[in-house]
């Protein structure tokens, strides 16, 4: 075998990520300098929009130019804080936007460059999107969102590492781990 042949093609090359949107809010009734408040802390991916990109660089003198292939997946996070019932019991999720006290959300784009000659189909890169752009965009999430939470003087919840689980659906929501 050649060495042409070993060489696979990295079909996708992580170009940026960067936050498109964000919204910080806290209910108007909320105190987060108020000590022993009963709240508990959800976290969730509600899903990725995917904008597939084509585009034609030309050069000077150079009429033909070269073509470029790029891939955005926006993805919504969501971290809310909603206060526990009177006996400290979780909210059923029916309940749960009455009692919302704070709420972080993220719309956080990762670009790829696409390194093939032909676009992948969609469900490629929709399972591209479910898959690896997560494990690259989680850590900026969690950055972004433990900052969030000190400036509001929220209590500070750890939310843990990206657990990949294919035979999951991509929107879920966990428990958030509180320090107490």
């Amino acid at each position: 075998m050649s060495q042409e042949e070993t060489l696979q093609v990295v079909p996708y090359t992580l170009r940026e990520i960067y936050i498109q949107k964000s919204q910080l809010r806290m209910a108007d009734d909320f105190d987060p300098t108020q000590p022993g408040q009963s709240l508990h802390g959800k976290f969730r991916i509600v899903g990725v929009q995917i904008t597939a990109k084509e585009t034609k660089e030309l050069m000077p003198g150079n009429n033909e130019g070269n073509m470029f292939r790029s891939c955005t997946f926006a993805t919504r996070f969501e971290f809310r804080y909603i206060r526990a019932a009177e006996d400290g019991a979780i909210r059923p999720e029916a309940e749960e936007e009455a009692h919302l006290v704070a709420e972080i959300t993220a719309d956080i784009a990762t670009d790829y460059l696409i390194g093939v000659p032909e676009m992948p189909p969609h469900e490629d890169l929709q399972k591209w999107g479910t898959t690896n752009v997560l494990l690259h965009v989680w850590p900026y999430w969690r950055e972004y969102c433990h900052d969030a939470m000190m400036r509001m003087r929220l209590p500070v919840s750890i939310m843990p590492l990206f657990q990949l689980n294919l035979s999951k659906p991509l929107s879920h929501t966990q428990p958030a781990r509180q320090d107490p």
